[in-house]
């Protein structure tokens, strides 16, 4: 995923990354779910960098 999704609710969740055949890389969770996920999108992400 290059980009993170349209939508995400500013809300607590749990999340997951998956690698291109569908197993789960990272189970994360957070507070503020929007927050947390745009910030492995951010430019200086190193997560983004190992992707």
């Amino acid at each position: 995923m290059k980009s993170p999704p349209a939508y995400l609710p500013d809300a607590p969740g749990i999340y997951q990354f998956l690698d291109h055949q569908g197993h789960v890389l990272y189970i994360g969770k957070a507070k503020q779910l929007a927050k947390r996920i745009s910030q492995y999108f951010s430019p200086g992400s190193l997560w983004k960098q190992e992707m």
